[in-house]
């Protein structure tokens, strides 16, 4: 077989973006501690927590690494726009807690969903990556609603959809697998309503999106139906990397990976940070020297090992408020300072006026 210089230049981008991201990701993920829980092992514990201790926990396991080895490696996408070609490594599947052999597919806010993101250097999707992911995926799930409810925002609906899943597609060997929840998105209709979670996706077998673009629900909802599926912050644009936040904020490039044009959202609002999340890690009885040492340096902090869970909290990083605090502390301090100069006035004042009357 034959192929001309323009679909040997294509081959040779598409692998190119795909060894990029995958050593990007894969850099990005810490290791998978020993003694880090299964997928059933951790959804055990979820039955037993409030709604605040199950976002603790979940981000306490993926900054972690208690992830499965297949989300290191990503898959390739293909974005077309104009003239120019545009790749995205995605994950192959939404973000698990636990081993290959066993692990559970974890819904989760957007906040919890963006410092994760943060933590390992990639990016929330957008729509039409949603869409592309799904086009291009190797595997097409069929979904599976579970009847509505209170229940479905509970973990026993978690595990029960992840068993239904795991029954469709038992096997994962890393393939680009799509169709089985519905994906946390940005949107720039979260500019004017951040307070809400944007999900999309959930395709049926003819490529229509059960759920259309929505932002019903306030950002601290999750349902067993939502899935995070992280992207790249590099993409490759016409076989030259560039990050992906350039591409979105492109007049140019940004109709190749948004349905929107430009994007103004480029992270889930009110979370704090930006720059690599500062969270808690889960404690897995680590007794490693070295491990101990990179702790006291700062790199991560390790909660007691008994009921760790229980015992974890969202790190509180709010730039804003501690510049606040600053400026009120300064505007404080140079008001006490004026205060002896105003009644030195006053007290001069009030001399001269007793001089007067005096006369």
């Amino acid at each position: 077989m034959i192929f001309s210089p323009r679909h040997r230049l294509s081959v040779f981008v598409l692998l190119l973006g795909s060894f990029l991201g995958s050593q990007a990701l894969a850099a990005g993920i810490p290791a998978r501690p020993r003694g880090a829980p299964t997928g059933t092992q951790f959804a055990q514990r979820l039955a037993q927590m409030s709604w605040s201790q199950r976002e603790a926990a979940i981000l306490a396991e993926l900054a972690s690494g208690n992830v499965p080895s297949f989300l290191r490696h990503p898959v390739p996408v293909k974005l077309a726009g104009g003239s120019s070609l545009v790749i995205v490594n995605v994950m192959p599947d939404y973000l698990a807690i636990g081993s290959d052999q066993d692990f559970l597919r974890v819904p989760m806010t957007p906040m919890t969903a963006q410092r994760i993101a943060d933590a390992y250097g990639y990016m929330l999707p957008t729509q039409k990556i949603v869409d592309e992911t799904y086009k291009q995926a190797s595997v097409k799930l069929t979904p599976k609603p579970l009847p509505s409810g209170p229940q479905q925002t509970g973990a026993e609906y978690f595990v029960k959809h992840n068993g239904i899943i795991g029954r469709q597609y038992a096997m994962h060997g890393g393939a680009l697998v799509a169709g089985h929840k519905k994906d946390i998105v940005l949107t720039n209709r979260l500019v004017k309503r951040p307070g809400q979670v944007a999900i999309y996706g959930w395709h049926r077998p003819n490529g229509k999106a059960i759920q259309p673009l929505s932002l019903v629900h306030g950002s601290t909802y999750a349902d067993y139906s939502h899935g995070v599926r992280l992207v790249s912050s590099i993409a490759i644009v016409d076989g030259k990397p560039m990050p992906l936040a350039d591409v979105l904020s492109s007049r140019r490039l940004a109709g190749c990976a948004s349905y929107e044009g430009r994007l103004f959202a480029m992270r889930q609002p009110r979370t704090p940070g930006g720059a690599p999340a500062k969270v808690m890690m889960a404690s897995h009885d680590v007794k490693s020297k070295s491990k101990s040492k990179s702790v006291a340096k700062g790199k991560a902090k390790i909660l007691p090992s008994a009921k760790h869970v229980k015992n974890v909290r969202l790190a509180k990083y709010d730039d804003g408020a501690k510049s606040k605090a600053k400026a009120k502390a300064k505007a404080t301090e140079a008001k006490t300072k004026t205060k002896p100069k105003v009644a030195a006035k006053a007290a001069a004042a009030n001399r001269g006026s007793r001089k007067i009357k005096r006369i």
